[in-house]
């Protein structure tokens, strides 16, 4: 069987740009759009009753529109490396943590930041990573965390922890924990809970060469 002509993935990538480009420009766009009508009528004399269906329209777009964001950054071929991810990472915990005054550090010393890794990989671990992050900005009573990434030999592990005290980080464990799981499984990965010192979401992935 002969192989792909090599001019394919560069289509391909060509045509994922192009994909997450239009998705962010028209339906994007439009959303956004959406919602700012709906917040130039809620600022008219209106009854009760539309005031707040206007409402849930402006907040549920801007829900979506946050949700595509995820979607048009895990298609763009342009975001294929750890690099990318480890940015799109420190963007988001800054975003849900700088204003509930949490200290951030990170580690990802040795990462290779080229390295390109699969878009299915990038997505889940990107939507686990951040799964734990809003779980410690809904939950945790501590004041300090840290994001750590590595990779030993082929195998790609990340860490969330936070200082929080052991009551709290017990209401984190029910929250948000399958669908981690479920992403965890789709990258045939291994996540671990731990509460024992703080509390900490971890996950191992194998990386094929």
């Amino acid at each position: 069987m002969s192989s792909l002509p090599p001019h394919i993935p560069i289509n391909m990538e060509r045509m994922r740009v192009r994909i997450a480009s239009d998705l962010h420009d028209d339906v994007g766009s439009s959303l956004t759009e959406i919602a700012l009508q709906s917040d130039f009528l809620l600022a008219g004399n209106l009854q009760n009753e539309l005031k707040e269906s206007l409402g849930q329209i402006g907040q549920q777009c801007r829900k979506i529109v946050g949700s595509l964001d995820d979607i048009v950054w895990s298609i763009d071929a342009r975001n294929d490396s750890l690099g990318d991810l480890t940015d799109r990472v420190q963007d988001y915990a800054l975003a849900v943590l700088e204003a509930r005054q949490f200290k951030i550090s990170y580690d990802f010393e040795g990462l290779p930041m080229e390295r390109k890794i699969p878009v299915e990989l990038r997505e889940n671990l990107y939507l686990i990573m951040k799964e734990a992050l809003n779980n410690v900005v809904k939950y945790s009573d501590g004041s300090q965390v840290q994001i750590s990434m590595r990779l030993n030999q082929d195998q790609l592990e990340a860490r969330v922890w936070d200082n929080g005290s052991q009551l709290q980080s017990a209401k984190k464990t029910g929250h948000g924990l399958r669908n981690m799981e479920m992403r965890a499984q789709r990258m045939n990965g291994i996540l671990t809970i731990d509460n024992e010192k703080g509390f900490s979401v971890s996950i191992q992935i194998p990386l094929s060469n």
